[in-house]
């Protein structure tokens, strides 16, 4: 069954990438993650570039999408379920990391 990984995010771009990188260093990888921005007020620019980097590397799709408005982490976390295309969601917070294996 595949497996999403939603992870909101306001604000955190430098910790996000960290949250997302734990996931795909997995001995098993999510087939994609799936970030929301919650209308974060800092420039995520330099994280995305990141992110589609370690999307390349990998077999995971890694998508990011931008709230127009803040609404608050579970506005953002029902957002990324919506979008997910994986049977089996994951939650993870933009200011945490998965520990090998999970």
């Amino acid at each position: 069954m595949d497996v999403s990984v939603l992870v909101p995010t306001y604000n955190r771009p430098g910790a996000l990438v960290k949250a997302v990188k734990s996931t795909l260093d997995q001995s098993r990888q999510p087939e994609e993650v799936v970030v929301v921005d919650d209308a974060s007020d800092r420039s995520y620019e330099e994280a995305r570039s990141k992110l589609r980097s370690l999307s390349e590397e990998t077999d995971t799709v890694v998508r990011y999408h931008r709230m127009d408005t803040n609404g608050g982490a579970c506005r953002a976390r029902n957002e990324a379920a919506r979008r997910a295309e994986g049977g089996i969601l994951m939650f993870l917070d933009d200011d945490d990391v998965w520990e090998p294996h999970k």
